[in-house]
C-alpha cells in the first residue's frame, strides 16, 4: 500500500521509505497517478537487507521494487534512492527508516 499512497497522494507525504519494496500494483491504475508537483521532489528511499534473498538487490523478487521505481520515474518522481543494509535479511529495519525520516525532517525544518 505504500506505493499506492505514494503514487496517489504525494502531497500528503514528507518522505517515503519502502522496506523490501514489494509492489504488485494493488490499488494502482494508470489514471490514479497524481500530477501534484510535490511528487517531483518527494524523497523516496527503498531499504533492503544485504542478506534478503527475495527482495534484496540480488533477490529473486527485487524486480518488484524496480517496477515501482520505473513507474515513479515515468510519472515524474525524481528523488528516488535506495540503501542496502549490510548483514540484514528480510526484516523491518525500523532504526534505518526512522533515521532516514529524521534526516529528511531536519532538512525540511531548516
Amino acid at each position: 500500500m505504500v506505493w499506492a499512497m505514494t503514487f496517489q497522494h504525494p502531497e500528503l507525504l514528507y518522505a517515503v521509505a519502502p522496506v523490501a519494496g514489494n509492489y504488485r500494483s494493488r490499488c494502482v491504475e494508470s489514471n490514479t497517478f497524481s500530477n501534484d508537483p510535490s511528487r517531483i521532489q518527494l524523497p523516496i528511499k527503498n531499504f533492503t537487507g544485504s542478506d534478503d534473498r527475495d527482495f534484496g538487490v540480488s533477490g529473486r523478487i527485487y524486480s518488484q521494487y524496480l517496477e515501482a521505481k520505473n513507474l515513479a520515474v515515468l510519472h515524474g518522481y525524481k528523488n528516488i534512492s535506495e540503501t542496502e543494509v549490510k548483514g540484514k535479511g528480510h526484516v523491518p529495519l525500523p532504526e534505518n527508516v526512522l533515521d532516514y525520516f529524521n534526516a529528511v525532517w531536519k532538512s525540511i525544518k531548516k
